[in-house]
């Protein structure tokens, strides 16, 4: 899910398309129909719409104004989630192990790099970009996460987290990463180095998580809610 700037709110959805709800009272703008594969990542980049297609190995590209498919830009294997460093599109695609960066204005792929197994979750940080590296339901996968420099994608950074770790936000100074069962923890750690600061176990199964400007949400799968933590208050 993604706001678009203009109060718009796009999801994308398991069946195959995506809808654009107004964001005043969550009205039904229009629906995008991309195909037979479930839409996964969705990401604004100030101008236009990006998905993910984990079906497809692709990521498409939406006009704003009426869902138009600008482009359609194949990636790696599974891609799933989505980071904009305000010129460029990072992919994580997880059955390759890799992340792609594409440029945001054309869609031309510069480069795809090793992140690590079963790369996830990604977040820009001002400086970097950070992934998970979650287990995948393999007990002896990574628990971690990588940095990567954004020039080249080369791993400047690692992290040891939870083991299954999820979803990221960025609020400025501080990581956050959801941790799913069993752990069922958020972490708070310092961008700068990764150095874990604090944990939350509030709920069952933490999986999305993002920072409103104010707060860290965090949907609880496990639980069926939400949750809103306000950097600070702990």
């Amino acid at each position: 899910m993604a706001c678009d700037g203009d109060g718009g709110v796009w999801v994308g959805n398991e069946i195959g398309n995506v809808t654009k709800l107004r964001g005043s009272d969550l009205k039904l703008e229009a629906t995008i129909d991309l195909g037979a594969y479930a839409i996964e990542g969705v990401i604004f980049d100030g101008t236009n719409i990006w998905v993910a297609r984990p079906g497809g190995n692709d990521v498409v590209k939406l006009r704003v104004s009426d869902g138009a498919i600008l482009g359609t830009f194949s990636v790696g294997q599974q891609p799933e989630l989505l980071a904009f460093d305000g010129a460029n599109i990072w992919v994580t695609n997880t059955l390759d192990f890799t992340v792609s960066k594409l440029r945001a204005s054309d869609g031309q792929l510069l480069f795809t790099v090793p992140a690590g197994p079963y790369p996830f979750g990604i977040v820009f940080d001002g400086e970097g970009i950070w992934i998970t590296n979650s287990s995948n339901g393999f007990p002896k996968a990574p628990r971690k996460l990588t940095k990567l420099r954004l020039s080249d994608g080369a791993k400047i950074g690692e992290a040891k987290v939870g083991f299954n770790p999820q979803q990221l936000a960025f609020d400025g100074s501080h990581i956050w990463v959801s941790n799913y069962a069993p752990d069922n923890t958020v972490l708070r750690l310092q961008a700068s180095d990764g150095s874990r600061e604090h944990v939350y176990a509030e709920g069952i199964d933490p999986e999305g998580i993002l920072f409103d400007g104010t707060s860290i949400c965090i949907a609880y799968y496990g639980n069926g809610t939400l949750c809103k933590i306000t950097p600070g208050a702990h």
